[in-house]
């Protein structure tokens, strides 16, 4: 397993019922009553760790009980039950009450050391919902900063109007600073999804943002609600972005180099790095200088070798090399192989059911594989071998007759052709033959274009 990167999420948590129990400075209590619901179980977690607690519940009787808690750290969590995601402030060595009432107005209440924090954080989750029931990110520049920069009024004015503690207001007032600038940098990306085209943004679009620390190491890696990461992750993205014609007009390069500059290796950088590793190592003239970079930059020995074990498998492959052979597992439970599908020209879609983007293509990869019955149009699911059922039924939702295998998640499949990133299309031609590693997917305006000019 791989080990735990934060210095600080090695948490002790102990949680049992009792009857009553004396606070310290070493417990954190948390009592609860349940009315008119039933919960078989309550979880509490924040970004380090996550603790169920199995509980038996009559909603016709009042549920109370008592849990200890045993905290390093006071800080940022949340309660789950039902569906319900409910913010929470914990303080090392205080008690805090919980009442979840079905029938109640607000659903749920605090009182104890931390009640004003809490009610605050409960109010606080409602304005955001109602915030992002609003769809500003289609809006242009000058409507979405309005939008955004009322949003946090409104935000700011609740915690200043809250009887809180001067520290949790400090570092919620940060906390509001990182949730504002990852909306920002996320604006131009999110606004060419839905309207087609990056917007052309002014120079004091970011200018608020010129007073945060996106290098602070001690905040990435102490953050509990994650806020602080994200917004550093975005920010190196848009830097990326801007950046890229330095490093061959390659992002992913450029993501890197820029992260190696800012960053010393260790834990941080680690995490920085592998949220580009899941897609970054692509055939391609920068392979090799993105996989030194990423080799160079890891200070986990097993981050080095998972990034290797991927650099090798793409450089075995070619553009005209023979394509490696598989033997999957059809939906008719037969077993199909690459060499079988010889003499014809072969597309083959990589997905999986847990991807938004692969659904989105099975309506266009459909009509393509009905529209060009002289090609095998080849799915290859790599999901979980727990969710086998799952896939044959979105096959039979979709109408999907083209041939459909599964490799099963980290498969010699994946390992074989570099699979890093989902959804991804090859092109195999009638020899068997790579053609492209990285196909026009089927909803591509060009596609009919494309693969003639691919497979002719």
């Amino acid at each position: 397993m791989r080990k735990k990167f934060f210095i600080y999420t090695c948490f002790i948590f102990c949680l049992f019922a009792c009857e009553s129990i004396d606070v310290d400075k070493e417990h954190t209590i948390l009592e609860f009553e349940i009315k008119n619901i039933e919960i078989d179980e309550i979880r509490i977690s924040n970004s380090s760790y996550s603790h169920k607690k199995l509980i038996k519940n009559d909603k016709e009787k009042l549920e109370a009980f008592v849990d200890t808690l045993t905290l390093p750290l006071s800080g940022y969590y949340n309660l789950f039950f039902n569906r319900n995601n409910i913010p929470l402030y914990l303080r090392r060595g205080t008690k805090t009450k919980i009442v979840i009432d079905r029938y109640s107005y607000n659903k749920i209440s605090y009182s104890g050391n931390s009640q004003e924090e809490n009610e605050y954080l409960l109010l606080k989750s409602k304005i955001k919902k109602a915030f992002n029931e609003r769809p500003i990110f289609s809006l242009n520049e000058a409507e979405f900063l309005k939008e955004l920069f009322k949003y946090k009024k409104n935000v700011v004015n609740s915690l200043n109007d809250a009887n809180i503690q001067a520290d949790f207001k400090k570092q919620e007032i940060k906390e509001i600073d990182y949730e504002i600038a990852a909306q920002q940098l996320l604006y131009p990306k999110i606004h060419a999804n839905l309207k087609g085209a990056y917007p052309d943004l002014s120079g004091d679009f970011y200018k608020n943002l010129t007073s945060l620390n996106f290098s602070d190491t001690l905040s990435y890696s102490l953050s509990q609600t994650r806020r602080y990461p994200l917004m550093v992750k975005y920010y190196y993205e848009k830097i990326a972005k801007d950046k890229r014609k330095e490093y061959g007009n390659n992002v992913v390069l450029a993501y890197l180099r820029e992260i190696d500059k800012d960053f010393p290796n260790g834990d941080v950088k680690d995490d920085l790095f592998r949220h580009k590793m899941i897609y970054g190592l692509k055939q391609g003239p920068n392979l090799d200088n993105i996989y030194n970079t990423y080799k160079n930059g890891f200070s986990n020995q097993e981050y080095i070798n998972d990034i290797t074990e991927q650099y090798l498998a793409l450089k075995k492959l070619h553009i005209g090399d023979q394509a490696p052979n598989f033997d999957l597992e059809s939906l008719n439970n037969e077993i199909i192989s690459l060499e079988s599908l010889r003499g014809k020209n072969v597309y083959i879609d990589v997905w999986a059911t847990w991807c938004g983007p692969c659904i989105k293509e099975l309506p266009s990869f459909k009509r393509m594989a009905e529209k060009y019955v002289d090609i095998e149009f080849v799915s290859i699911s790599i999901d979980r071998k727990e969710h086998y059922e799952k896939w044959k039924r979105v096959i039979r939702k979709y109408g999907l007759t083209n041939t459909q295998l599964i490799a099963y998640d980290k498969s010699d499949f994946q390992k074989q052709y570099g699979i890093v990133e989902i959804p991804r299309y090859l092109l195999i031609d009638e020899e068997g033959k790579i053609v492209s590693l990285d196909a026009p997917k089927p909803s591509n305006v060009e596609f009919d274009k494309l693969l003639h000019s691919d497979f002719n």
